[in-house]
């Protein structure tokens, strides 16, 4: 067992291990981050846990940032930005 994904692609990188499980976003990031191109993430998501975003109550600014968020998700662009920053 590995006490953080640093310690877990490591081992990956040197054989200690065969797969490692982890946070999916964190994976697909450091995936697209390595320059050696050793790690690949395989499968589907397990889960899907989503992100959230906090507001103060009776924020002025929550329903249209709702909006844009719905409408982002509609048009694909979410799905965009997540392939661009984090694979």
């Amino acid at each position: 067992m590995k006490r953080n994904v640093s310690e877990g692609i490591k081992a990956i990188k040197t054989g200690e291990l065969h797969a490692f499980l982890y946070d999916a976003v964190v994976l697909d990031y450091l995936s697209g981050q390595d320059d050696e191109c050793k790690l690949r993430v395989v499968g589907n998501w397990y889960a899907m846990t989503g992100y959230g975003i906090g507001f103060p109550k009776q924020s002025k600014f929550k329903d249209m940032i709702n909006k844009e968020i719905i409408e982002m998700h509609h048009s694909g662009e979410i799905e965009r930005l997540r392939r661009f920053w984090f694979t």
